[in-house]
């Protein structure tokens, strides 16, 4: 190049930042998020805080990784339709590192410039049951899935902030009752109302106040831990702990008992919300 020549803004640089912009305008605060551009970019594009009660920021923060593309191919897996692109296994793994919410995985169509995501632990789940072992993690690259149902709007990001604050607030639970163990300290007594008095709860005070909390946060054992310490009759007086109870038994593969609360579970399914109904026919079918 001459002295008379200026840079070149190459193609893939125009995407990645179109890509960035349309993911930043859904994780907005006005949707209840910080979106902050990670620099150097060593495994995310994005590190997003959440906004709490729509006025605080919460220290909460969660990756996410976008890839973009021109071409995103559909494939079909078992009757359900998946956006399919190949991504790097170390990247993978690194947002695999960021518990409790692990992040997500944002895939940008340059065509209709729309937005497909999945959070990062559905999608290395998914490769385990579909692969049928772990063989993929040798790999530099393999091909993700994610539904195509997926699609960024103002509903998804709504349920994607209720269902990482859940984890969030489930993991300062866990901390400030078990932290004192593994010398973590804890201020949530300091900070928070909801669980400045976690310490002095019995296991079924804990199962009744936070339990459905747990089961979106997939802290199955701890669950099955607390489950064990109450009685089958005071589990039975409770319909929120008899659907708890048949996930997290069906989950740890306590077959007996976790038959046992899903058949007490349908005797009162017109009780439950309608989510609680979808997952509890999910479990009975499998």
């Amino acid at each position: 190049m001459s002295f008379t020549d200026l840079p070149l803004v190459d193609d893939n640089a125009k995407a990645s930042e179109e890509s960035v912009l349309a993911v930043r305008n859904f994780f907005s605060k006005k949707n209840g998020f910080i979106s902050r551009e990670e620099f150097p970019d060593y495994g995310c594009d994005l590190e997003v805080e959440l906004i709490i009660d729509s006025i605080e920021a919460s220290g909460k923060k969660f990756p996410i990784q976008i890839k973009s593309s021109s071409v995103l191919k559909t494939v079909q897996v078992e009757e359900q339709a998946y956006i399919s692109k190949p991504f790097v296994t170390s990247r993978l793994n690194y947002l695999c590192q960021r518990p409790p919410a692990y992040g997500l995985i944002i895939l940008y169509d340059e065509r209709d410039k729309s937005c497909y995501y999945d959070f990062a632990e559905q999608v290395v789940q998914r490769l385990i049951t579909e692969r049928k072992s772990e063989d993929w993690q040798l790999q530099t690259s393999v091909n993700i899935h994610i539904p195509k149902i997926n699609v960024v709007n103002t509903e998804a990001v709504t349920f994607i902030h209720e269902k990482l604050r859940n984890r969030f607030q489930a993991q300062d639970i866990l901390i400030n009752k078990h932290g004192e163990q593994y010398e973590i300290p804890s201020f949530a007594s300091a900070t928070t109302g909801d669980t400045k008095d976690i310490k002095n709860l019995s296991a079924l005070d804990i199962l009744k106040k936070y339990g459905l909390l747990f089961i979106n946060s997939n802290d199955i054992l701890f669950l099955y831990q607390l489950l064990g310490q109450v009685s089958m009759g005071e589990t039975l007086e409770s319909k929120d702990l008899i659907f708890i109870a048949s996930v997290a038994y069906g989950e740890m593969g306590k077959c007996l008992e976790a038959e046992l609360y899903l058949t007490k579970a349908f005797q009162i399914i017109e009780q439950y919300e309608d989510y609680v109904k979808e997952q509890s026919t999910f479990i009975r079918i499998n």
